[in-house]
């Protein structure tokens, strides 16, 4: 890894959330007007969890072709920032930005999900056994399952489902 990317890193870490491969980038620029360094990007699709009657959920594929990013945004000298030294006891980051994971529609190039992770949110970004791969049924590691989640602690609410591409 590049000694200035672990430098800026040192101080937040992942929390577990880059459980991927990926291209690492350079500077880049974000459309929403943020910028920063973009740690690693790959192709992605994203689903759509819905509540059915019993209970379960239906996860479906969103049309949509996109992309993954993550991406270390400098906070901006002089503006205040929820992760600066604080006095209340709140969250703290040295290094002064903030781990951004953004799911990019490809054909507009606009982030439609975008997402901030901090330390203590606990994040895990682990693949979904879909049931539907071919091949032994008692084998939860198939090689053919593409579906990942993005959850935030043990939190049911906060669970962004991707397949990959």
């Amino acid at each position: 890894m590049n000694a200035d990317l672990l430098a800026m890193l040192s101080g937040g870490g992942l929390g577990g959330a880059a459980g991927g491969g990926g291209g690492m980038g350079g500077d880049s620029s974000s459309p929403n007007g943020g910028s920063g360094i973009e740690l690693l990007k790959f192709k992605a699709g994203r689903m759509k969890a819905e509540l059915q009657q019993n209970g379960k959920f239906l996860i479906s594929p969103d049309p949509r072709r996109g992309e993954i990013r993550m991406l270390w945004k400098s906070n901006r000298p002089g503006a205040a920032s929820a992760l600066s030294s604080s006095s209340s006891g709140g969250p703290t980051n040295a290094n002064g930005g903030v781990l951004t994971f953004e799911w990019v529609d490809r054909r507009t190039t606009l982030p439609v999900t975008t997402l901030t992770i901090f330390p203590e949110d606990g994040c895990t970004f682990q693949r979904v056994y879909t049931g539907g791969a071919a091949g032994d049924d008692n084998d939860r590691r198939s090689s053919t399952d593409r579906v990942y989640v993005l959850q935030y602690g043990n939190s049911s609410e906060r669970r962004f489902f991707f397949w990959m591409q």
